[in-house]
């Protein structure tokens, strides 16, 4: 698959009045009137369905050759962009509602969490043949505050203060854990433990325990992402960013925002020939492009009502008030 890499150096938006999907160099997927059209980029027809209710609350599972819609946590739509379309309306007398994104999960299958009145609870779903093919305990829980998934284990984090670690395979609870304090989103992976952050401490949890590690001037707010040894959290009330390498136990650097920073997307950027992981910081008003090797603002983009930003296989997907969608395209496609 290619790889989003945005050229920092003159940063073109297209700005289209429909939502927008799902966009790559080869073709796009957007909404006109009761319909999902998916199109190739010369604007010829491939296909088109039925577009479902509640289609801004969407989700995207992208398995390379299909991708499967979840739409307002109960309506799935998989569409093959060279194949027929197909369109089903989950269960959710016998799984539930689904209140997460789902996650892909090997050969036709995707995990979400759902909830079924008081509680809540992890399925494997085989997609295609619309079975089940796992389900966990359910827990009496308000809400699933935040959902991870690897090749092995579920993590999820119920009600801002309850972790637990399952068997993706089986569903089995392998550990879980309670904090005294607000765990706030995102947990991250870090070898074979899960990073957080609680009552400004960044903390590191696994089946052995829960440690606390305490960077000096700072109260962590949330966590971000960790690319190798760097994990990027923010602090002071979430208006800044920081970069804390792990390995070394130092901070690397601290950009300082005067807003919250609402949503991070994590991808590459390249300025003046060089490619370098960048991130997109959303807040109120304005979008900021993060290089992060430098922890330096390269970008600004100013719009009022931003939603949402997604990052679609070669495109950033800007979504905004009133169903509006501004994309930026790849540089460049690492196969070329």
């Amino acid at each position: 698959m290619s790889e989003c890499i945005l050229n920092l150096d003159a940063l073109e938006i297209e700005s289209r009045t429909q939502t927008v999907f799902f966009a790559t160099n080869e073709f796009i997927l957007y909404k006109d009137k009761n319909s999902i059209v998916l199109s190739s980029c010369d604007g010829t027809e491939l296909s088109k369905l039925k577009c479902p209710t509640g289609y801004r609350a969407f989700e995207c599972c992208d398995f390379g050759d299909i991708l499967v819609f979840m739409f307002a946590g109960k309506h799935i739509s998989v569409v093959d962009p060279f194949g027929i379309p197909i369109q089903y309306e989950l269960e959710i007398e016998k799984f539930g509602h689904s209140i997460t994104k789902p996650f892909c999960n090997g050969d036709d299958m995707i995990v979400f969490g759902a909830q079924s009145k008081d509680q809540v609870h992890f399925i494997g779903y085989d997609f295609m043949r619309r079975t089940r093919k796992f389900q966990t305990q359910s827990w009496k829980m308000a809400k699933i505050s935040d959902m991870l998934v690897d090749a092995n284990h579920i993590y999820g984090l119920f009600d801002n203060a309850y972790i637990v670690c399952c068997d993706v395979k089986t569903g089995e609870t392998l550990w879980s854990r309670f904090e005294t304090g607000i765990i706030k989103p995102k947990l991250l992976r870090y070898e074979d433990d899960i990073l957080y952050a609680s009552r400004g401490v960044l903390k590191r949890a696994s089946k052995k325990g829960i440690d606390s590690i305490k960077i000096p001037l700072m109260r962590v707010w949330t966590l971000e992402a960790l690319i190798g040894e760097k994990l990027y959290l923010t602090a002071s009330m979430g208006n800044d960013l920081c970069c804390y390498d792990l390995r070394k136990q130092k901070t690397v650097w601290r950009v300082r925002g005067q807003m919250p920073i609402l949503q991070t997307l994590c991808l590459k950027g390249i300025t003046n020939g060089k490619i370098h992981d960048a991130m997109i910081l959303r807040m109120k008003g304005f979008l900021s492009v993060i290089d992060l090797t430098v922890g330096r603002s390269v970008h600004l983009i100013h719009s009022d009502r931003i939603e949402n930003v997604r990052k679609t296989r070669d495109h950033v997907l800007i979504h905004k008030h009133q169903g509006r969608t501004d994309m930026i395209a790849s540089a460049r496609n690492e196969n070329d």
